[in-house]
């Protein structure tokens, strides 16, 4: 027993001693675990600001020098106040024949055009520029439908920059019906060049003061005109007239018929009667000469003529014409003088005279537009216009029309017959002249007249004036 009691406690011994031997044992050999190290952490730097990228320039608009012509119908209405500047941007235009980008409009066909509505508030005069660009120069027209005026302009060349150029002056009336102002190229050597990009509509003054017209003689004083340019009311008359100088008046024709016009002026005698003064009344335009009256307080009478005027409400309005020196007239009233309701006879003064549909004897036609036009123009129909020349010669006669189709017409000089052939224009709206031939016309009263010759079809034509030009 004593024995067993002996291993027993030298096996214990043993293990404990194995045991400690273990724990104490470092050899080189032993992987040596090394205690971790924590890093103290660097402060994080703050983030660089962030620049962002320019934004990239809008692509231009695609040229529209050789863009694809279309047909683009939009009839929003401005509203035109007074002392306001409206600017008619393309793209609120109707574009006919022509190429849009979204900010100009150009590569216009033969028949190509803009067109604006507008919607008069007031009653004024406005002065209308046109904003373009262009490589070489050229003519644009402006026409206003149902209003009573239309005119050309010479546009000069802008190196192809964009440029407002100043076409004239307009008189609208308030009405309820907007008007359209149509721009058309007319005369460019190249329609690609013409780039346009709005029409600029710039209120002037008021013409709320209507003189009304009912038989008689009815006289325009020179402190009732709107005065456009170096033109200056001295108290007993306008003068210092220049080429620029605009005199309108509103008028309210309450008695129709036929109204002798002619207004009562001076000019130094040095001047020779160069100076020419034109008045427009419902599309009619006829141009005299200002004769040298020998000092500026010998006043003489100019008659511009006799012409037919219908109810309604119109302007007259007088302005230097191709003047030859500086101020060259001053003007004291004009007069309408009614002289009844028999024919009427246009005056043809100059060398080359336009006379609108708005002086001639219609024979079953309708009148389209406040007289710009005249349609329903049946073969059958004739048109007369009574003439008075104030110098004879020869004179080529030309006809301003649209039709869509071919056909003969016949044509009375006076006694004088011959015929035509009229050409289709492409459409009612593509105006062009047609020279009728050369004739020798005295002076003194004479008719021209033409209708449609028999041929297939029913209508003629669509027609706004006939224009002679002395040869």
């Amino acid at each position: 027993m004593k024995k067993l009691l002996l291993v027993l406690a030298l096996v214990l011994l043993s293990v404990a001693i194995l045991t400690a031997c273990g724990r104490g044992n470092n050899d080189a050999n032993d992987p040596v675990v090394e205690e971790p190290t924590v890093a103290t952490p660097e402060p994080t730097p703050a983030p660089a600001p962030v620049v962002p990228e320019p934004s990239p320039e809008p692509p231009a608009p695609p040229a529209v020098t050789d863009g694809a012509r279309v047909d683009r119908v939009n009839e929003v209405t401005t509203l035109v106040l007074n002392n306001r500047v409206e600017r008619l941007i393309v793209d609120r235009a109707t574009i006919h024949n022509a190429a849009f980008n979204g900010e100009k409009v150009g590569n216009f066909a033969d028949d190509g055009s803009i067109s604006w509505y507008v919607n008069i508030f007031f009653n004024g005069l406005y002065r209308v520029s046109i904003e373009y660009a262009r490589h070489q120069g050229g003519e644009v027209g402006l026409a206003i439908e149902g209003g009573m005026e239309s005119f050309e302009a010479e546009l000069p060349g802008t190196g192809g920059n964009l440029q407002t150029v100043e076409l004239g002056y307009i008189s609208l009336l308030s009405q309820s019906d907007p008007y359209q102002l149509t721009l058309i190229p007319t005369s460019f050597y190249n329609g690609e060049f013409a780039e346009f990009t709005a029409i600029i509509l710039e209120w002037v003054d008021n013409l709320d003061l209507y003189t009304v017209i009912d038989g008689g003689t009815t006289r325009l004083y020179h402190h009732q005109a709107t005065l456009v340019g170096e033109i200056i009311d001295e108290g007993s008359n306008l003068g210092f007239w220049c080429g620029n100088s605009v005199a309108s008046w509103p008028l309210s024709v309450r008695q129709e018929g036929n109204y002798r016009i002619r207004a009562y002026v001076t000019a130094p005698e040095y001047l020779g009667g160069l100076g020419m003064v034109s008045t427009v009344f419902d599309r009619v335009r006829t141009i005299v000469d200002v004769p040298g009256t020998g000092g500026w307080s010998n006043y003489v009478w100019v008659d511009f003529g006799v012409f037919t005027l219908r109810e309604g409400n119109y302007y007259i309005r007088i302005q230097g014409y191709e003047l030859h020196g500086g101020h060259f007239m001053n003007l004291r009233y004009v007069d309408l003088e009614y002289v009844g309701s028999e024919t009427a006879y246009f005056p043809v003064h100059t060398d080359d005279v336009i006379v609108s549909v708005a002086t001639a004897a219609l024979g079953g036609q309708q009148q389209e537009n406040d007289w710009t036009n005249v349609g329903h123009f049946r073969r059958n129909y004739e048109m007369t216009y009574h003439l008075e020349i104030f110098e004879g010669g020869r004179f080529e006669v030309i006809l301003s029309y649209t039709s869509p189709y071919d056909g003969p017409g016949i044509l009375y000089v006076g006694d004088t017959r011959s015929t035509f052939e009229v050409e289709a224009t492409g459409g009612w709206g593509n105006y062009q002249e047609l020279s009728l031939g050369v004739f020798d016309i005295p002076a003194g009263y004479v008719t021209i007249m033409f209708t449609g010759d028999e041929a297939p079809g029913d209508w003629f034509m669509n027609h706004d004036y006939i224009r002679l030009v002395r040869q």
